[in-house]
Order: structure tokens, then C-alpha cells, then sequence
């Protein structure tokens, strides 16, 4: 499963305003992660994950490993 695959399944619709927020990006920009068209920056990518802690953390920080070795 994509980053984009487990963040939309992770997020409802109305989240990415908030979640938007708290990461201190625009809904436009977590949109995009969504979609596929984009990913976070790492820095966003951290700041995502403690928002969405938990056992979303995991899934999402398996997905860090990845990219962070892919570049």
C-alpha cells in the first residue's frame, strides 16, 4: 500500500482542515498527499505522525523509512 493509499484511509474528508492545521500546511497541500500528487517533507511527514500518533504512527513511520531511504 502507498503513503497516499494509507493516509486517505487513515483520514476523513472533513480531518484535512484540521489536520491541515496542526501540521501547518494548507488542506490544499494534505489534498495532495492524499491524492498521490505530493508527499510531506520529512518535517511535515513528523509532524503528521504526532498528530496522528498511535498505531497510525507505525503505518506512517514505515513509510518514512521508505522514503528516507529512497532519496
Amino acid at each position: 500500500m502507498t503513503f497516499n493509499q494509507q493516509l486517505s484511509k487513515l483520514l476523513k474528508p472533513q480531518n484535512k482542515t484540521q489536520i491541515a492545521h496542526h501540521v501547518g500546511v494548507t488542506r490544499d497541500a494534505v489534498t495532495k498527499w492524499c491524492s498521490g500528487k505530493t508527499e510531506p517533507n520529512v518535517r511535515n511527514l513528523v509532524r503528521l505522525c504526532k498528530y496522528l500518533y498511535g498505531e497510525k504512527w507505525a503505518l506512517l513511520y514505515l513509510e518514512l523509512s521508505d522514503l528516507l531511504a529512497s532519496h
